[in-house]
């Protein structure tokens, strides 16, 4: 699949870190990334759906949830207006860079309210906000200047099914044209400091998302210097001021050091799995959730024939079976458990040393 130089899924990225956009192709993420597979299939599922076809055989229940809850959020708009829905189009965003495109999920233009509308969709739990989403706004910005929109207001909503938040999971955040204006004017610095020879490092809350961050002298040392200043010690009198601005500091540390153990552990991870030994290091397979490994007439025959209703209106899980009274080892004959993700653990040797002892 063709990537952009610049692409608008970066943009918060390089507004945070222009050095990102550099430092993140010497490192891209692999292709064996579960949650980045899971939000693929995802992307696939709400698209099949909204155009009527087939839903692919790997979709999940919270999948086709998310399918229902994305086709919800946009019947509205093309009932009430009656305007196309644009659906995984590439948008070329010439105005801010020759080499800054994308593909929005969702866009649709309001020719009555001037209303430009972009809708993204996100399958994951993190909670996205769409406030000043820089992504949306990058899209919104193509959509505007690369088609000639007459656009008085913007509309960026963010469509994220398992994000379980007290605004829901249907965020939208309106912006007019002239505050547009000014989001893009920040895009166009941003996208060329990102190009200059030796562009800026900065550290933030996007280095969570930077594919370079186990690699980035920046983020190495703010962490590193958190850590040394957690051993400092500090008076319990603080005043209101004090103690409210020293709280904020740690919390900023906190994430730094999160950012980087995040990097660190994957790149620790794939170098195992690449056959190398880290000191202090292993990994460990994981399970996934058992699950029913045959049709689902046959296993409520099964609980029929126990005298046990398994129903919920289809089969209910072999745990649940399991507490409702079918015997566990029957059930297990019906079940498989797949596996799950390879996962990094410490290793302080005790695992070896109960190997070579058995």
């Amino acid at each position: 699949m063709e990537h952009a130089l610049l692409p608008p899924s970066s943009a918060a990225r390089v507004i945070q870190c222009p050095a990102s956009l550099f430092m993140c192709s010497q490192f891209p993420e692999t292709d064996d990334n579960p949650k980045a597979l899971e939000g693929t299939q995802a992307h696939e599922v709400i698209l099949a759906d909204m155009q009527g076809q087939d839903v692919p055989s790997f979709a999940t229940e919270e999948m086709l949830e998310g399918a229902e809850m994305w086709r919800d959020t946009l019947r509205p708009m093309m009932e009430s207006s009656g305007a196309l829905i644009h659906l995984e189009e590439r948008v070329d965003c010439f105005e801010i860079h020759p080499d800054n495109w994308g593909t929005p999920d969702a866009w649709a233009y309001d020719e009555m309210t001037a209303t430009l509308h972009v809708w993204d969709y996100k399958f994951g739990h993190r909670h996205v906000e769409a406030f000043e989403n820089w992504q949306l706004i990058n899209y919104a910005a193509g959509i505007w200047t690369s088609g000639g929109y007459n656009v008085s207001n913007f509309e960026l909503t963010i469509v994220q099914p398992r994000s379980y938040h007290a605004d829901g999971p249907v965020r939208s955040w309106s912006v007019d044209r002239v505050q547009m204006e000014g989001y893009i004017s920040r895009l166009k610095s941003a996208w060329e400091a990102s190009l200059l020879p030796e562009p800026p490092t900065h550290t933030g809350k996007n280095c969570r998302d930077c594919s370079a961050r186990h690699a980035c002298p920046t983020l190495q040392e703010g962490a590193l210097i958190a850590v040394e200043m957690s051993g400092q010690n500090v008076p319990f009198d603080l005043n209101e001021n004090a103690i409210g601005r020293e709280l904020h500091l740690l919390k900023s540390a906190q994430e730094l050091l999160e950012y980087r153990i995040e990097g660190l552990e994957s790149e620790v991870l794939g170098r195992i799995k690449q056959g190398k030994s880290i000191r202090g290091w292993m990994t460990k397979q994981g399970e996934g959730r058992e699950k029913w490994n045959k049709p689902i007439d046959e296993v409520l025959a099964l609980g029929e024939m126990m005298g046990i209703d398994i129903k919920k209106p289809t089969a209910i899980t072999p745990k649940q079976a399991i507490k409702a009274g079918l015997p566990a080892e029957l059930v297990r004959t019906y079940t498989e458990v797949p596996i799950g993700e390879i996962k990094l653990i410490p290793d302080d040797g005790t695992a070896a040393r109960a190997a070579f002892h058995k």
